[in-house]
């Protein structure tokens, strides 16, 4: 009798598994880093999490991924690109518009706003030393990842 009363109980973990996307091991996360390495023939592609929260208004946490890499022949030549890894599994990820913008320094979100702080290179700064801080704004309009403004 009591093995029957704690069947349920294994299966807890299961029904309580968190409502989340994994991250930069995420299997979205890890097909769009080997896309850009075919592609782009660049060998150390990176992945950051900077950010959770639901930004889809699903109940689910997304999380806000950095995914870059070095380009060859420029110094400090690094891009990178932010996308949405959401929560829902079969959702893809939601990639930024691609348009010119300065190194991620941190992400905010409040709910489907996605507030970056970026750090950028004035035509005098020497390519060591950015001192051009900036905010972009994105936001999340169904599965897709809108800029907003630049602030």
């Amino acid at each position: 009798m009591r093995s029957i009363l704690l069947l349920p109980l294994l299966f807890l973990p299961l029904a309580a598994a968190p409502l989340r996307a994994q991250g930069c091991d995420d299997p979205r996360a890890t097909a769009e880093m080997a896309r850009i390495r075919q592609e782009i023939g660049a060998p150390d592609v990176m992945c950051v999490e900077f950010a959770r929260g639901d930004v889809d208004g699903d109940g689910r946490d997304d999380a806000v991924l950095d995914i870059g890499y070095e380009v060859m022949g420029m110094e400090n030549g690094s891009r990178s690109r932010l996308y949405v890894l959401f929560g829902d599994p079969a959702a893809p990820l939601a990639a930024e518009p691609d348009e010119p913008r300065g190194a991620v320094q941190a992400v905010r979100i409040d709910g489907p706003v996605i507030r970056v702080e970026t750090l950028a290179s004035r035509p005098d700064d020497p390519p060591c030393c950015p001192s051009l801080i900036g905010t972009m704004v994105l936001r999340v309009e169904g599965r897709a990842l809108l800029r907003a403004l630049d602030l």
